[in-house]
């Protein structure tokens, strides 16, 4: 008699590694493949050192394995085997398997895993051969390994022809698509949502060649992201161009990773490297700032080659890039960003150097720091920067929202120096006696069209568009390109009138370069103010700036609660006035003052305050009927880790309460189309099983 056979199927496949992951701003469901969908799936994230916690579970039909029996189920990809067991006796079963090797390197296997199953076949009559009966306790895992004896003694056969014999059948049930990533810890705060899959398909594309260990990813993502990102460093004004400030802040990482905007300075590079290393959970990498610094070493800047003077076009023409030591036209750091991993001796900079994170802070600053005396007292140095100058800012807060979203973010406090600089460019446009004659209840609300729709950029590429949330607005920014001509617009639409826009655009000017030629302007020079207007309430144009050099060029401009930011570089002919005037013009046109323009925030569940037991999940829901004929979406913004995301779509969160606290999470619902946005706090009460 005929055992008999015994049939599996995949319906589902998860990858169990603990870590969330993230594409295109999104949570990614589980499960990672189902047989409904067949060759799609998602990724998954395997945490390196947890080999315990680590498995992949299948969501497994069976039949004709009795109760009490077990089958192993083993899954092949490369060199890498995962293993389990079927339960007999239950059809419908999730099946836990493990890897059966420990992976210790950041790496990526990617393509097809083989699901085999092993068991065992009676032939003959087994009455006939009774001494051959089968064990009822033998199950068929261990007859298998009873026959693969056989096989490794050299009768791969056995004795096949003899009646009631156990014939051990693999037999492949499945092969299903994976893309399985092994990190180092978590993904860094930064990252709510969980680790991007973009930025690991990234890395592991060109940037670290894989496997690779902790201190190659970092010397990796040091190098790559000096020498062959593409980015130069900003020689005209040493602004940031992907959001983030001294100290940290939001950092752009989707439009840094794109190379949207061909510029960068040293704190958009401290930043990458925190939050790129961070994505693969080396979550030691602070943020150090020194203050002064003085004038810099012959180094290799990024993007620019070998250089002593950073800001060599500074003054509208293209000086050296090396110059005299003691020329009066040399430029220095008047401050720096770059990183320490574990502490402040093991320093990482991508910006100059590069410092891949073998030298101590004392090392460093004898390597970067010009520190000779003779140089000493200048014009823009009184002295050096030296070791214990360095401090520890706090970072990238994150990477997916703008600046001023998480209101419990400590505000950055400016110099004395910087705050004089901006009272003058303050004096210059008459602020804030004009803000302050400006109607509140006026807004602009107006349907942002693609800019490529414009004549003037007939003929180019879109290279990035992104929408990112802010708590008090939102920031929308198109990049482009035509050949080597790029085009960068932004457009940044506040929910609380005009303050917060003229925030963002003084918060520009403090902190770059740009303030110099405000308000000591050098008609002589190519590297100019060619229009500063104030507020005046008559034309509505209430802040205008424009700065330019033969290479770049920036406006900057404010009407009521919508701030614009144009940037032009490499440029045949400048049309960043031109579109500035067509964006101004959209806006003047969407004055108005019909409030009920705004999105209404209203959540239909939970009742708030709520009360949330620890490992429990909630929803956070907004109206499905608010603004019918909108496309409204929500964002959030915990401010800290006590929840976790869990799934989302455009109204709805779903989170899972991981620390026993009261927590606040903040509601952001905005409209697509106009920006236009709402917020509000909601709390919630974590409660232990003490409570």
């Amino acid at each position: 008699m005929e055992t008999p056979k015994i049939n599996v199927k995949i319906k589902a496949l998860n990858i169990n590694g603990g870590v969330k992951t993230c594409l295109n701003g999104k949570v990614l469901p589980g499960p990672n493949w189902d047989a409904s969908s067949r060759e799609t799936h998602s990724p998954g994230v395997f945490v390196i050192g947890n080999e315990f916690d680590n498995s992949i579970s299948l969501e497994i039909q069976q039949e004709g394995l009795e109760s009490g029996k077990t089958l192993k189920i083993t899954g092949i990809i490369d060199d890498l085997e995962f293993s389990g067991e079927i339960e007999g006796g239950i059809k419908e079963q999730t099946v836990s398997t493990r890897p059966e090797k420990a992976i210790d390197k950041f790496c990526c296997k990617k393509g097809d895993i083989v699901w085999k199953i092993a068991y065992s076949e009676e032939k003959g009559d087994p009455e006939e051969n009774p001494e051959e009966t089968d064990d009822p306790e033998e199950t068929l895992e261990e007859k298998g390994d009873s026959r693969e004896n056989q096989e490794e003694t050299g009768n791969p056969e056995g004795n096949s022809e003899e009646k009631g014999e156990a014939i051990k059948t693999s037999e492949t049930i499945e092969t299903i698509p994976v893309e399985i990533y092994w990190i180092f810890d978590q993904p860094g705060t930064m990252f709510k949502r969980g680790t991007w899959v973009e930025l690991l398909e990234f890395l592991s594309g060109k940037v670290i060649s894989t496997p690779a260990s902790k201190e190659e990813c970092v010397s990796g993502v040091v190098d790559y992201f000096h020498f062959k990102h593409g980015l130069k460093y900003d020689s005209f004004c040493g602004a940031s161009h992907y959001g983030v400030f001294e100290h940290g802040g939001f950092f752009n990482l989707k439009a840094y990773l794109a190379g949207a905007v061909p510029i960068a300075n040293c704190y958009d590079q401290a930043a990458a490297l925190q939050a790129i290393l961070g994505g693969i959970g080396i979550n030691d990498i602070e943020w150090l700032f020194l203050e002064p610094f003085g004038y810099i070493n012959r180094t290799d800047l990024l993007g620019r080659g070998e250089c002593n003077n950073p800001f060599f076009l500074k003054e509208g023409r293209h000086d050296p890039e090396i110059i005299d030591n003691g020329s009066g036209h040399r430029t220095g750091f008047a401050n720096h960003a770059f990183c320490g991993l574990l502490n402040k001796d093991n320093i990482l900079d991508s910006c100059a150097g590069p410092h891949p994170g073998n030298d101590t802070a004392e090392e460093y600053v004898s390597q970067a720091v010009d520190s000779n005396p003779a140089l000493y007292p200048a014009t823009r140095f009184e002295r050096p920067g030296k070791e214990e100058d360095i401090v520890t800012g706090y970072g990238v807060a994150d990477v997916e929202r703008i600046e001023a979203a998480n209101p419990l973010l400590p505000d950055e406090k400016m110099d004395d120096k910087k705050a004089e600089k901006l009272n003058k460019i303050k004096e210059l446009l008459d602020y804030p006696a004009k803000y302050e004659s400006l109607d509140p209840y006026t807004f602009v609300c107006c349907n942002w069209p693609d800019p490529l729709a414009n004549p003037l950029l007939s003929g180019w590429a879109l290279d990035l568009e992104q929408v990112r949330v802010g708590w008090k607005g939102v920031l929308k920014q198109w990049c482009m390109h035509d050949g080597e001509e790029r085009i960068n617009i932004e457009i940044y639409v506040s929910n609380s009138g005009p303050g917060p826009v003229h925030e963002r655009i003084f918060k520009t000017l403090a902190a770059t370069a740009l303030n110099e030629c405000v308000h000591r302007p050098n008609p002589e020079s190519k590297r100019h103010i060619s229009r500063i207007q104030g507020l005046n309430p008559e034309n509505k144009r209430h802040i205008t700036l424009t700065a330019s050099t033969e290479n770049y060029s920036q406006q900057l401009s404010a009407i009521y609660n919508v701030g614009f930011n144009v940037e032009g570089f490499n440029l045949e002919t400048d049309i960043t006035q031109d579109l500035l005037d067509w964006l101004e013009n959209l806006a003047l046109n969407g004055v108005t003052e019909d409030w009920d323009k705004f999105p209404k925030l209203k959540l239909i569940e939970p009742a708030f305050p709520a009360d949330v037991a620890l490992g429990e999940t909630f929803t956070c829901r907004a109206d499905p009927e608010i603004n019918e004929n909108k496309s409204p979406f929500l964002e959030f913004f915990p401010s800290n880790k006590n929840v976790s995301l869990e799934e989302e779509s455009d109204l709805t969160f779903t989170f899972k309460a991981l620390v026993p606290e009261y927590t606040p999470i903040g509601l952001v619902l905005t409209d697509r189309e106009t920006l236009l946005s709402t917020s509000k706090e909601v709390f919630i009460n974590i409660y232990g099983p003490e409570n």
